[in-house]
């Protein structure tokens, strides 16, 4: 039998370089600060840490970076989106 193959309907969307270089940035320093925070709450309850002494202040600074490529990514994905609609 021969059957023929309908046109694949489009179901991903389709994002910007930027946009998801932002989301490959964002993830990094996720990752990054989910370490840190980590290693900051066993070296405050004496258990083990690698971080010195300020590594609770260096672990909320490198947390409260990750905001700065979530917002940039949303706002490029939001322009994506006026792109798309336009």
């Amino acid at each position: 039998m021969d059957y023929q193959r309908s046109a694949p309907a489009e179901t991903h969307r389709k994002f910007s370089r930027t946009s998801v270089t932002l989301a490959v940035v964002f993830a990094v320093v996720l990752v990054i600060a989910v370490l840190a925070d980590t290693d900051a709450m066993l070296a405050y309850f004496n258990l083990m840490g690698t971080l010195p002494g300020a590594s609770l202040e260096i672990a909320a600074i490198i947390t409260a970076a990750c905001i700065i490529p979530l917002l940039a990514m949303g706002m490029s994905i939001a322009e994506d989106d006026m792109r798309r609609h336009q």
